[in-house]
């Protein structure tokens, strides 16, 4: 990680916080079968790359790229055949 963009830094700063955040929150101590993950990949890319987005600037596609990064161990990403992310104006793939 030691050349990554201060992007992919946030990208997984807030990531971690999440993390935090649902241990918490659950009551669990420990991630129970990468069900944090799946949680993120369902519910977190898009408000996080929008904060992204907004904090640095860059488009809300790179900056949803980034947050996808960040759970690319998740049984989502891994199945997905293609990613249809809407920037505001057009759906891209």
């Amino acid at each position: 990680m030691e050349d990554a963009s201060k992007e992919y830094y946030a990208a997984v700063i807030i990531h971690e916080a999440i993390h935090a955040y649902f241990r918490t929150h659950s009551g669990n101590d420990e991630e129970i079968e990468g069900m944090d993950h799946e949680r993120m990949a369902i519910n977190c890319i898009d408000p996080t790359a929008h904060f992204l987005k907004e904090l640095y600037g860059i488009s809300y596609v790179d900056a949803s790229a980034l947050e996808w990064r960040t759970v690319m161990q998740n049984d989502a990403y891994q199945v997905a055949t293609n990613f249809q992310v809407y920037d505001g104006s057009n759906v891209v793939s």
